[in-house]
């Protein structure tokens, strides 16, 4: 079978629109949470996506400093007007498209009592948020509640986002943000053509390997010492970037230097070739808290208790005491299905090469990393790392 779909022109995306000047930021801070994220061992998963709609809303109700350092921890320009326009036009588009399942819902959960300003609640009606009161003393009825509407939005794939214990009477607002996604590949695996092969990790195992040869978009990747494969869902405006690295033992070192590509230049630098790809099927789930990480990268007034500035959210002085992110992904024959979630808690103080005609071997048999991008806003919706397919 040879692949007939047209693949979206590389660049088409306007700079000077509100996405266009916002588009640049999703690799940076993607691929810098990716190495953040991969120092721990094992399988990962997780939403850029997610993670930048729930702090653009806690961001649009910050002030000042705080403010500031929100954006560019974001690996934005500190710009409200363009960062509202831009995501609000992103949920739209990525809401309406019909050729894959793609849900993103944010909701915004209050205290019984708490007043949000009115140019807040006028923004997360833009993003698509609804608002709900809870009665934060009753912690396990209101976590319940929330959980509830995570698993609902995700399709039951996150379950149990926020643990006993997280919220409390002192908690005012919980910002969350659910994406789910599922999407066939333009080129689908047969399933009889599927085997169990070694895949060769820290410790030696066999995976179901899904096997097909047909035109993809590909290239090399000499920094990281790569190969790289597009594999587009159907619609042609979705796909997985699945970053190989050509030794064994080989992830380890590419990750150490992720930061020093943009996943969208690599996609624009991807040609037509015939290859030969193995893929193993593999399903993993992640969760991680992410307040000892985004400060890092600069966010650390909305975690302080002295300086956090959230007038433009209420006048009741708040911070940010939590942000939880849990995600979910499943690779098989006929494409792939996503999730993930967002919580943020606000609590009271206290280039075109030619390539050489014969066919490329892609054997995805030891651990790599993987995006599935959206090709149109240039964002990425998840990215990961497969080291144990059988855990």
């Amino acid at each position: 079978m040879v692949a007939s779909y047209r693949f979206p022109s590389p660049g088409a995306l306007d700079e000077y629109s509100p996405i266009g000047a916002v588009s640049g930021g999703s690799s940076g801070f993607t691929l810098q949470l990716y190495q953040d994220l991969s120092a721990q061992p094992g399988n990962l998963i997780f939403s850029p996506i997610s993670l930048q709609i729930a702090l653009v809303l806690v961001y649009l109700g910050a002030k000042g400093n705080t403010a500031f350092e929100i954006a560019r921890g974001l690996h934005l320009k500190d710009n409200k007007k363009v960062i509202e326009a831009a995501f609000t036009e992103v949920m739209q588009q990525l809401n309406g498209y019909k050729e894959v399942t793609l849900e993103i819902a944010n909701k915004v959960f209050l205290k019984q009592g708490f007043k949000i300003k009115d140019d807040f609640k006028k923004a997360a009606l833009k993003f698509n948020s609804g608002a709900e009161e809870l009665d934060f003393k009753r912690s396990e009825e209101a976590r319940a509640q929330i959980n509830r509407w995570v698993e609902e939005r995700t399709h039951q794939k996150i379950n149990n986002l926020i643990k006993p214990g997280v919220l409390s009477s002192f908690t005012q607002m919980v910002i969350a943000n659910a994406v789910y996604f599922k999407g066939d590949w333009v080129t689908q695996f047969e399933k009889t053509n599927t085997s169990p092969m070694p895949f060769h990790s820290e410790k030696a195992t066999n995976v179901d390997m899904m096997i097909v040869k047909d035109r993809f978009r590909y290239t090399d990747l000499p920094q990281l010492d790569s190969q790289v494969l597009l594999m587009p869902y159907k619609g042609d405006r979705f796909c997985m970037m699945v970053l190989l690295p050509r030794r064994v033992n080989g992830l380890f070192a590419a990750e150490k230097k992720i930061r020093s590509i943009d996943l969208f230049d690599v996609v624009d630098d991807t040609y037509w070739r015939t290859v030969h790809v193995y893929l193993p099927k593999f399903k993993m789930e992640y969760e991680r808290g992410l307040a000892e990480i985004l400060p890092r990268y600069g966010m650390l007034d909305m975690f302080s208790p002295y300086r956090a500035n959230f007038s433009g959210i209420s006048d009741t002085p708040v911070a940010v005491s939590n942000v939880i992110h849990k995600a979910f992904v499943e690779v098989n024959e006929e494409g792939t299905e996503a999730a993930a979630a967002t919580a943020v808690e606000v609590a009271v103080l206290s280039s075109i090469v030619q390539p050489p005609p014969q066919p490329v071997v892609f054997k995805a048999d030891r651990p790599f990393a993987f995006f599935i991008l959206d090709l149109a806003t240039r964002m990425a919706l998840f990215a990961g790392r497969l080291s144990s397919p059988n855990v």
